[in-house]
């Protein structure tokens, strides 16, 4: 018992030490995605200095809701995360603007956007389902967004599927369960054991890589990488036995657009691994799906168009502490999407009716 005392009383003033170190000296730094993910301590100083000079506006995007009719000729969006980034968090001063407000402000339009709460939800099979559920009308302009990561699945699986429509209204997220997930307790005790894992060399969600020149405006990491471990996990070493079946489907929801007299644009949302992958100077995979899917008319491969800004110098096209792109990569890629529908000479309406 004497011996163990002390050793208890060790054990126990370290654990408390770390937990005090973690909850006032770590926790306070981290922001969202992959700081969050990785327990990394960006700061919230970056995350506000790179959007104060992108001030946030919504009156260019205006969510779906079931109420909602949908005026022949509107715009719309489709996506993931990627065009979902109106997100408010709880110690920047900032509202992250996604890359369609970019676009609807210089296109002069107000568009009509999906929410996609839920990985399971494909957006090319919610287009299929809405068109079905004729939601949306002929005539229109959609832009269908889909990340790296996901797209060869997405692009392999059927695109109709049973119900889609309903289930996605029932998924939506309703004012009360935003205020619970508000007032859920953190566990110290359990976040500052994974801190300390992750420290440790435990297996972290988030990776990390070294870069051959300074790509973020961040003092301590201005030449690091933080990127998504599904960036590599979900490469395929087959992908081009897959290229057919998905260039395939990509044909058929083109086909399916034309039927209905809709303009169709799919835009891919590179992930940050692969964006940044020419300029990590230290061992990693290469991953060569995007190299199938160049940008023409109607398809935007983004990885095409924000490389040669990440390698002249551009910091900050990604952000830091995410996954997503910054206002910075979410300002060029709106604004190459709506040179896309400019050169089409495709008319659009400004709003949908209620």
């Amino acid at each position: 018992m004497k011996r163990f005392l002390p050793k208890f009383l060790t054990t126990f003033a370290i654990l408390f030490t770390c937990i005090v170190v973690y909850r006032y000296a770590i926790f306070p730094n981290i922001t969202s995605g992959l700081s969050s993910l990785g327990k990394i301590p960006i700061g919230w100083d970056y995350v506000n200095n790179i959007h104060q000079h992108y001030p946030f506006d919504s009156t260019f995007i205006m969510p779906w809701h079931e109420e909602m009719e949908i005026d022949s000729g509107s715009v719309i969006v489709i996506g993931d995360s990627f065009s979902n980034r109106e997100e408010s968090t709880q110690k920047s001063n900032h509202i992250e603007n996604s890359w369609s407000r970019y676009m609807a402000e210089d296109l002069g339009i107000q568009l009509v956007n999906f929410r996609n709460y839920h990985c399971g939800f494909y957006p090319e099979q919610l287009f299929v389902s809405l068109i079905e559920e004729q939601i949306i009308p002929d005539h229109c302009i959609v832009i269908l967004e889909s990340v790296e990561r996901h797209l060869v699945m997405r692009l392999t699986s059927p695109l109709a599927v049973d119900n889609y429509f309903r289930t996605y209204v029932e998924g939506l997220p309703t004012t009360e369960m935003s205020q619970s997930q508000a007032k859920k307790k953190r566990d110290w005790v359990a976040e500052t054991t994974v801190f300390m894992r992750y420290r440790m060399g435990k297996e972290c969600p988030t990776h990390r890589f070294n870069l051959s020149q300074p790509c973020f405006t961040h003092q301590r990491y201005a030449s690091t990488l933080f990127s998504y471990f599904e960036d590599e996990a979900n490469m395929v070493d087959d992908v081009q036995q897959q290229i057919p079946r998905m260039r395939n489907t990509l044909n058929s929801l083109f086909r399916i657009a034309k039927q209905h007299d809709i303009t169709l644009y799919y835009m891919i949302a590179a992930d940050k691994y692969d964006a940044y992958e020419p300029l990590i100077s230290n061992k990693h995979r290469r991953n060569c799906l995007l190299d199938y899917f160049p940008s023409n008319d109607s398809v935007l491969n983004t990885k095409e168009l924000l490389l040669p800004y990440i390698v002249s110098g551009t910091q900050d096209v990604y952000r830091l502490d995410d996954t997503h792109w910054s206002p910075v990569g979410s300002e060029i890629v709106g604004l190459e999407m709506a040179a896309k529908i400019k050169a089409t000479g495709t008319s659009v309406w400004s709003s949908p009716r209620f």
